[in-house]
């Protein structure tokens, strides 16, 4: 689950990505959009942290959420 709206908004948001384990990863909103700051871990980190994977492990494919709209189907 990623909640991208800034603490900062009246309705704020958590500005965090939750996994499905429930660890919260923190996001930075910087000029308004989302960041997740990224670094390479320590050994340490690698041996002592829980592993979570974070991307699928299928292919790809974004033309798979195309979808045209019908010039009659504008909402005005």
């Amino acid at each position: 689950m990623v909640d991208k709206r800034s603490r900062k908004l009246r309705k704020g948001g958590q500005q965090c990505l939750t996994t499905v384990e429930g660890y919260k990863i923190p996001l930075h909103i910087r000029r308004g959009l989302p960041y997740m700051d990224m670094r390479p871990p320590s050994d340490h980190e690698l041996g002592t942290l829980p592993h979570v994977v974070l991307t699928s492990d299928t292919d790809w494919n974004p033309s798979k959420v195309d979808n045209e709209i019908e010039t009659n189907d504008v909402c005005y």
